[in-house]
């Protein structure tokens, strides 16, 4: 092949792969833009923008049952919900770490606790690759968890945003998640057949343990009050959780910290979207519940 030739094609290439690398991190950051413009929460927590009285913190299950709402008309305080959908609990001490940096200490967290014994879902964490920009520890997580995906999240920048986490923040591109809590009630013939082999065992998992343990060492060092909490449950389902009783003082042993146990707190099926979330009326009654019991502070304390 003439050498000219050669050179010519080797430009070509090199010319495809610049434009390609400065494409994808140019559309990375277009993306990101866009993403941190919502009122998602996470975007939310990554400018600053969730500041608090009361945090909570935990899967799902935190997510639906502490409803922001009704803990500000319970309680007359600031309150934000950093809970989310199968958030794996190794994810949850590096997004309260973040949520430290870009705001003052709140006064309280509360962690639903039974987090700790489920299995993490699949992909859980990789989700989060959408906020590597904004977070040295969940990029640092993901890289001990899932090195493939890390590698290729730093291969394109682009890729990061190929995640639930990006789409949802569009779903809220003006209207904050703080109000978002499950709809209608539970299904109650369903929740009547429930069998032991319905109902999973809690786990007793030492990763989500220590990663428990970091949360509350890190709520120590800024002063902030921690309360660990476990929610409800509709009480077909509770009937066959057998173990709940052993798994909290295990916890409580492990992490030398009480657990407030809330899981028979609301008895009135009504009050459940299923058999383990509770809607918007009954995540109301707990807020009134706990707030009875001062484990939510009033505006007076």
């Amino acid at each position: 092949m003439h050498p000219g030739k050669t050179r010519a094609r080797i430009a070509i290439v090199g010319l495809f792969l610049t434009v390609l690398f400065l494409g994808d991190r140019l559309m990375a950051r277009a993306v990101d833009a866009v993403f941190m413009r919502t009122k998602f929460r996470y975007p939310m927590l990554y400018a600053g923008e969730l500041p608090a009285d009361i945090v909570f913190l935990g899967n799902s299950r935190a997510l639906h049952m502490f409803h922001c709402p009704a803990v500000r008309e319970t309680t007359g305080l600031r309150a934000a919900n950093i809970g989310f959908n199968g958030l794996p609990t190794i994810a949850m001490a590096p997004l309260w770490h973040d949520y430290l940096e870009h705001h003052a200490p709140p006064a309280l967290l509360v962690l639903e606790v039974s987090c700790v014994g489920r299995e993490d879902e699949d992909g859980a964490l990789e989700r989060f690759t959408t906020c590597m920009r904004h977070s040295d520890e969940i990029a640092s997580q993901i890289a001990r968890r899932n090195r493939l995906v890390y590698s290729a999240s730093q291969l394109s920048h682009l890729y990061r945003y190929n995640s639930e986490l990006t789409w949802r923040s569009l779903f809220f591109l003006r209207n904050s998640d703080q109000d978002w809590i499950m709809e209608g009630q539970v299904d109650r013939s369903e929740a009547e057949e429930l069998t032991d082999a319905d109902v999973p065992s809690l786990l007793r998992s030492a990763d989500n343990v220590a990663a428990f343990q970091r949360i509350i060492d890190g709520a120590a060092a800024h002063g902030v009050e921690v309360r660990l909490v476990h929610a409800p449950y509709l009480t077909e389902y509770r009937r066959h959780l057998h173990d709940a009783p052993t798994w909290t003082n295990w916890l409580q042993s492990e992490l030398e910290h009480p657990i407030l146990d809330y899981t028979d707190a609301i008895v009135d099926p009504t009050s459940f979207a299923d058999p383990i979330h509770l809607n918007a009326g009954g995540a109301r009654q707990l807020a009134i519940r706990m707030a009875r019991d001062g484990v939510l502070p009033s505006q007076d304390d």
